[in-house]
């Protein structure tokens, strides 16, 4: 079930942090761990700004996708409960409700590129992020 939030409770801000954190961590091993706790706090005050997809199974939380505007901050599934097709879910509820949408993904995130691209999205532009230096495309 996915339950789209403007403003998420105490519960749901601490659980959708653990797993941005979690999933960060993980997926951009690429990025020392440091720079993810360094900017855990703003990023957990700046959840509360965006629009919030939450993704549940039997009531408990086991995904999100953050908006801002049109900007899809990143979409974040729980390890437990990747490769059942809740990315692809959490995208197409989005699509619904945002005529265009933007994303940034890291050129060694081969597997979001991928996804992505699978659900036609095109590389507009590559860059460089300017916090962790990696390279990234836009689309």
């Amino acid at each position: 079930m996915i339950d789209k939030k403007q403003e998420l409770t105490v519960n749901e801000l601490e659980t959708i942090s653990k797993i941005w954190m979690e999933v960060n961590i993980e997926i951009h091993h690429f990025i020392k761990e440091s720079y993810w706790k360094e900017y855990y706090e703003s990023v957990k005050e700046s959840l509360n700004d965006a629009t919030i997809y939450l993704y549940k199974q039997d009531g408990r939380i086991c995904a999100f996708l953050g908006m801002v505007d049109c900007y899809i901050a990143g979409i974040f599934v729980d390890k437990r409960f990747r490769k059942n097709g809740i990315g692809k879910e959490l995208l197409t509820a989005v699509k619904k409700d945002y005529e265009s949408l933007e994303l940034s993904v890291y050129v060694k995130n081969v597997q979001a590129i991928n996804f992505y691209l699978a659900q036609g999205f095109t590389c507009i532009k590559k860059q460089v992020d300017s916090e962790t230096l990696e390279k990234e495309y836009s689309g």
